[in-house]
């Protein structure tokens, strides 16, 4: 068979989803839909119809998602330290395509961790339109000690404001 579906914002009508041409090919057992079209931070409810060989279609299907913030960053890594003269940690950030992109200048962090005590940070802002390297640099004593790893965020802001910022995507670690 065949599966169709619509994602909507939470409780509002059903919508109509349109059934007449090629859906997504699945079988009689479980499955996944990842990264369904439409979706978007909140609550969203998805609803899904299944046509089988003969035609017939089922009723929709109607699933609630509960609140979530999507990512609209991605941080690509080879997940290593420079350690030849300090510690250099490098990483791209890129949009993420199809994603709604964050208005104004992001902000990428590097922290500098000895186990598990941060040791220093340093904040870049940039508006980020496109893939960007960034790379920051940590003086230390002894950069060959394995302890030293670096954490990488992209924030919607950093301040002095005491409110948590949003990470806008998955934290990344090289060591």
């Amino acid at each position: 068979g065949q599966y169709y579906y619509a994602v909507v914002a939470d409780d509002v009508t059903e919508p109509e989803i349109v059934t007449g041409g090629a859906g997504t090919v699945c079988g009689t057992g479980e499955t996944t839909i990842t990264n369904p079209a439409g979706l978007s931070a909140g609550v969203m409810d998805i609803y899904i119809k299944v046509k089988d060989a003969a035609g017939n279609v089922s009723g929709a299907l109607k699933i609630d998602i509960a609140a979530c913030t999507l990512k609209q960053f991605t941080i690509v890594s080879a997940g290593k330290l420079d350690r030849t003269a300090g510690i250099k940690a490098s990483a791209d950030v890129e949009p993420i395509h199809g994603m709604d992109t964050h208005a104004g200048k992001e902000v990428v962090v590097f922290q500098l961790m000895k186990g598990s005590l941060p040791v220093s940070i340093i904040a870049v802002e940039k508006d980020i339109a496109s893939a960007e390297t960034f790379t920051a640099y940590f003086n230390a004593a002894d950069p060959q000690n394995t302890a030293y790893l670096v954490r990488v965020y992209v924030f919607d802001r950093f301040d002095s404001d005491t409110a948590v910022p949003i990470n806008l995507a998955e934290t990344a670690v090289l060591d």
